[in-house]
């Protein structure tokens, strides 16, 4: 597999995109395979997709996948019972020998996502199905990248990225700790209110003006 320690040359993406829809698409194993597999080879029938999964469920997310703009779908002259699928042209991707990588542009970020890549042995072996599980619920994402932009925070700070109540709030920011993307402290300023900081094992750096996530697969750049 390619190692992520060489940096993808990815072609200008210019359209933005909508993060929920993007995540939403990226959160399902299935069909960051089937991204994959269409990157590589397009005007494929769904009977040539479906290769470890049921022939009915590949065609429930291929008709997801359509809805989001993610996939096209044309007739297929050899076989007019079988249409064929494509990657839709509004997706930029970078097809190497081992992995496949895409470039999203949305409002306020970009995202640079390697499906099929390895990381680097160095760093945190953060799980992909969970990273991505995060990402698509619109909540835990904004407040992930609300502590990548801010730093430490009180969870009434985060409140806006968190829900409509500080309950809401809070009970994102638990799930979030068990899992190891946030930490909690004590906050000198205010007793009264704990800090919430990303955890020391989310792989967060400055370049120029901008943060960046990087957990390997998964690149989060923050303008």
């Amino acid at each position: 597999m390619a190692d992520l320690q060489e940096p993808v040359s990815l072609p200008p993406k210019t359209q933005l995109l909508d993060e929920n829809v993007v995540f939403s698409i990226l959160g399902d194993p299935l069909r960051r395979k089937l991204l994959m597999v269409l990157a590589r080879k397009s005007a494929q029938p769904a009977a040539d997709l479906h290769k470890t999964h049921q022939l009915c469920s590949t065609v429930k997310h291929l008709a997801v996948m359509r809805s989001a703009g993610f996939v096209i779908m044309a007739a297929n002259p050899a076989d007019g019972r079988r249409a064929l699928y494509s990657l839709s042209p509004a997706i930029s991707a970078v097809v190497s020998e081992c992995s496949v990588a895409f470039h999203f542009c949305f409002q306020s970020f970009s995202a640079e996502v390697s499906i099929g890549a390895s990381v680097s042995p160095t760093k945190h072996q953060w799980n992909e199905d969970f990273v991505f599980d995060t990402l698509a619920e619109p909540v835990r994402r904004r407040l992930l990248l609300a502590l990548a932009r801010g730093g430490p925070q009180p969870a009434v700070n985060l409140q806006g990225a968190g829900g409509r109540t500080i309950d809401d709030t809070l009970k994102r920011l638990a799930r979030m700790r068990t899992a190891g993307l946030v930490t909690m402290s004590d906050n000198q300023k205010d007793g009264r209110r704990n800090l919430y900081s990303l955890s020391p094992q989310v792989p967060l750096t400055t370049d120029g003006a901008s943060k960046v996530i990087d957990f390997g697969f998964c690149v989060l750049r923050l303008g």
